[in-house]
């Protein structure tokens, strides 16, 4: 499944960057990727309260040509306090996330 999923992103990289580097500016400078909110209702408490975004802790590019992935690190706090370490892959053409990673420690 995750072989599919990989071939459909660069299907639709490769399809979606025609004709781009004919043009002067081939790098869109604008990104929306955003922390996926379904995340917070995960960690919400029995009472209902969600858990808080307190910090995105650092970002990384992948080396791979073209630079199709990113990792994004995260400070979650819960309802009850506890706080979570995220790490989310996002793919930069499809603008979702493709792993989320639970870390020990904080990503610095």
């Amino acid at each position: 499944m995750q072989k599919v999923i990989e071939e459909n992103q660069n299907t639709f990289f490769l399809h979606s960057s025609k004709g781009r580097a004919a043009k002067g500016n081939a790098v869109e400078l604008k990104q929306t990727l955003s922390f996926p909110k379904e995340l917070l209702y995960l960690f919400s408490d029995a009472d209902g309260q969600t858990a808080t975004l307190t910090k995105v802790g650092c970002i990384h590019m992948f080396e791979s040509a073209p630079q199709n992935k990113i990792a994004i690190s995260y400070n979650v706090r819960k309802a009850s306090g506890e706080m979570l370490f995220i790490v989310i892959v996002f793919s930069v053409a499809t603008k979702k996330f493709l792993h989320i990673l639970q870390c020990e420690q904080e990503v610095t």
